[in-house]
């Protein structure tokens, strides 16, 4: 049974207000803005503008009128009364509506609904439960920072006096700033005044007319610390007849004025605001964010094995590419900056590889020689990846996803058996017994197929290598987790044990849906640590013990065209996650090297937003930097943390690496066309202050010391900000633009060959046995320090 059939969160949904839409329902409605701009009339008042990141919460039976000229789209989410009543109170009001507090931030709201979104859409026990805290945690923040809580006591004979009670409520909620009286209410309840007078007394225990004051003033207390409006439209705004009661009131309330009240609380709101959004080229020189400091001291006496798997795989998709020169010199330049050691290939064994001898029952491996004669001169170690998906998987329209499954193909077990053979006679049995197989299973092909086909390679690839590996089933991840136990679970019914489980992992994809190619999942940043974390407990809860986990395709985005790739973020992303999941998962392929290999027909995006560690003009991204940085760790860990890692080589030296990875602001990212702009990149993104990381390494060794400092930043190492940059300062359209850049001139190639680099700077320290070292480290940075003892 699902779980969140019975979760007081009823529906949780994304869409574009594209006609006038009216609504009222019996829940509590929360609503954020996720792109554009929506006009919303709340009980037929007038409708205010709400935009790009604004919430609110409507109340139930309140009814709201939306409208809209523009595109927008907007995440709508409702909540049981019974949930909100059971932990907030009846008497208690919210009051969040992010229009009327301009002055006051919003953020941990926002973040709350958009963990919440993802995690609501997810499947399996791991993100219900999730979910559950989520919806506690948001419960928590409404109580403290958004409710009007009324210091009464209310009381019930019966079930009827509790029912009129509330009437009394939602009526003075939405009319509290009408000059209502109780001669009012009752006409509205159909009452006698003295009957109403009694009732309201008995639950109440104070006058009509003070409950309604003292709701006056609770509203006003947000209006007075968070906007700017006068005192006296304030007053007049809550239903107080004019400046001189609501002072007269509040003053009774709060022992001083509106005015004091409102010079008081100005610390608290300031405190309360967001980091402002700086200026995009003067983002690291800003001295006047306010930082969050980080102060980590660590004795460098006491260390433990540090595995340097971190590059240790890369995907190169077709092995056709295998065959351009081109591509040959980017391999090679790549394998002698990173420690690739296996490279995942994708149709080694077809026909297009593997071409049929004409009038002979035979093979052509000439591509097959020259591709594998390349990889062992480069001391690569292939990962044969024997599915077969189509050339256009990743483009938008699902129509054209062909996927062939060639697990019961016998005339594709004639072809691998042939180029086994071949293999076996050719090359050293030294090589070739490290080489690792894997039978993706397709999405079109049935489980029991693709069981039956997996025996039979197995055995097949096992008689001509032993020590060969052999795994499956390449599980994406973004599927229902369902999926992945069926996979588990049909290998032990037929007795399988794989020498490692394959999975795929992306944090942001596209979902099929039969109407919409929307991206409708945006997953949480630790969603690596949280998914690998459970698919290891159920591997060893299912087989009865530990099996190998391989993420053989990873990456930030399944999305070709977003830009979010060629972003620093990428960098940051690479260092959360992979140093989070390294001990879990020992070999994982980034997907994929370069931009060139995608087969991926996007001639908007003009070589600067593809999916590779290169891009289509052979510069190198931050990703792929952010390898290189990761590379120089050493192989002792000191200590691992939130946004660091601490290494050594030997007791002559250390590496300390500091990365500020920043969450997407919102679940809509990039769900409509529009959003994939190079100038609205980092808008995308939460806006954090920086991380003062101060490290304090103790216990080594005196001496003079040589620190040199990696910074890769948006300044360093980054084509795309280079881009942007220039975008920004010019005053044409951005399409024009692009086009502009698709064919750079040779004297820009070689500046940005030259300029895409990180910034290198060294210093010299005298030691007595302790060490400092201090920077702040701004979103998307990573920083990266090597310490080497000089004498």
């Amino acid at each position: 049974m699902n779980v969140k059939q019975n979760f007081p969160l009823t529906s949780l949904t994304q869409y574009a207000v594209d006609s006038p839409l009216t609504f009222c329902h019996d829940t509590f409605d929360i609503l954020c803005i996720l792109s554009g701009s929506i006009k919303i009339a709340l009980d037929h008042h007038d409708a205010r503008t709400y935009q790009h990141s604004d919430v609110l919460i409507i109340h139930p039976n309140q009814s709201a009128s939306f409208s809209s000229n523009e595109e927008n789209e907007i995440l709508h989410m409702c909540l049981l009364p019974s949930f909100i009543e059971k932990y907030l109170g009846t008497d208690s009001i919210i009051f969040c509506d992010s229009t009327l507090e301009p002055n006051r931030s919003y953020l941990a709201v926002r973040r709350l609904i958009s963990n919440i979104s993802w995690r609501y859409h997810a499947d399996g026990p791991v993100y219900d439960l999730s979910l559950y805290s989520l919806l506690f945690e948001l419960l928590d923040l409404l109580k403290r920072e958004y409710t009007l809580n009324l210091p009464l006591s209310i009381e019930y004979k019966n079930e009827k006096q509790k029912e009129r009670s509330l009437e009394i409520q939602d009526y003075i909620r939405q009319n509290y700033n009408q000059p209502i009286t109780l001669t009012t209410l009752a006409e509205h309840l159909h009452l006698s005044v003295q009957y109403l007078s009694k009732v309201f007394k008995d639950c109440f225990h104070m006058k009509f007319s003070e409950y309604v004051n003292l709701l006056r003033i609770q509203h006003a207390e947000h209006d007075l610390r968070y906007s700017d409006e006068s005192v006296t439209d304030i007053a007049l705004n809550h239903g107080f007849a004019n400046a001189a009661t609501f002072n007269k009131y509040f003053r009774t309330t709060h022992g001083c004025s509106p005015k004091e009240y409102r010079k008081n609380s100005q610390l608290i709101s300031l405190q309360d605001k967001e980091t402002p959004q700086i200026n995009e080229r003067n983002v690291y020189l800003n001295t006047d964010i306010e930082k969050e400091e980080r102060n980590i001291t660590v004795d460098c006496s006491t260390t433990t094995a540090f595995s340097q798997n971190l590059c240790s795989m890369i995907n190169i998709g077709f092995a056709k590419t295998l065959l351009s020169v081109s591509f040959q010199e980017q391999l090679t330049r790549t394998v002698r900056e990173l420690p690739v050691k296996y490279v995942r290939i994708e149709g080694l064994i077809s026909n297009a590889m593997i071409p049929r001898l004409a009038d002979q029952n035979g093979f052509y491996f000439a591509s097959i020689e020259q591709s594998l004669n390349l990889l062992q001169h480069l001391n690569l170690i292939p990962f044969i990846e024997l599915g077969k998906n189509s050339y256009n998987y990743l483009q938008n329209n699902s129509n054209q996803w062909i996927f062939r499954g060639y697990s019961t193909n016998k005339k594709f077990h004639l072809l691998l058996e042939a180029f086994l053979k071949y293999v076996t006679t050719h090359y050293e049995p030294t090589w070739y017994n490290q080489w690792i197989f894997e039978l993706w299973n397709p999405p079109a092909e049935p489980l029991d197929t693709y069981i039956e086909g997996y025996k039979i390679m197995k055995n097949l690839i096992l008689t001509y290598i032993p020590s060969a590996k052999f795994g499956g089933p390449g599980h994406n991840t973004g599927l229902p987790s369902t999926d992945f136990l069926d996979y588990l679970e049909l290998f032990v019914k037929n007795q399988i044990t794989p020498d490692f489980i394959s999975v795929h992992m992306f944090t942001a994809q596209y979902l099929l849906h039969e109407q919409t190619q929307k991206l409708i999942r945006l997953l949480d940043p630790n969603i690596f640590s949280i998914q690998v974390s459970w698919m290891k407990r159920k591997i060893k809860q299912i087989f009865g013990h530990d099996i190998p986990l391989y993420i053989t395709e990873y990456n930030s985005s399944l999305i070709p065209g977003s830009y979010i790739n060629n972003s620093c973020y990428q960098a940051a992303f690479l260092c959360h996650n992979l140093l989070a999941v390294h001990k879990q998962a020992p070999l994982s392929g980034y997907w994929m090297l370069a931009d060139t290999l995608s087969n991926i027909e996007s001639p908007e995006s003009y070589h600067i937003n593809g999916i590779g560690l290169i891009t289509g003009n052979q510069i190198r991204t931050p990703g792929y930097y952010a390898f290189r940085l990761l590379s120089k760790l050493g192989t002792r860990l000191i200590e691992q943390g939130d946004n660091y890692c601490i290494t050594q080589i030997d007791e002559k030296n250390y590496q300390i690496i500091s990365w500020h990875c920043v969450p997407f602001s919102s679940s809509a990212f990039l769900s409509n066309a529009e959003e994939h702009s190079l100038r609205n990149m980092y808008k995308h993104y939460e806006h954090m202050p920086p991380l003062q990381m101060t490290f304090h390494l103790n216990n080594i060794p005196s001496g003079t010391y040589r620190i040199k400092r990696y910074l890769l930043d948006r300044f360093h190492g980054s084509y795309l900000d280079i881009r942007l940059g220039e975008l920004i300062n010019g005053n044409i359209d951005e399409e024009t633009f692009l086009y502009e850049k698709l064919s750079p001139l040779p004297e820009d190639m070689n500046y940005l060959l030259s300029a895409c680099v990180p910034e290198e700077r060294a210093l010299y320290m005298q030691v007595e046995h302790t060490l400092t070292v201090t920077s702040p480290i701004y979103p998307h940075n990573v920083c990266l320090w090597e310490i080497t003892n000089q004498y």
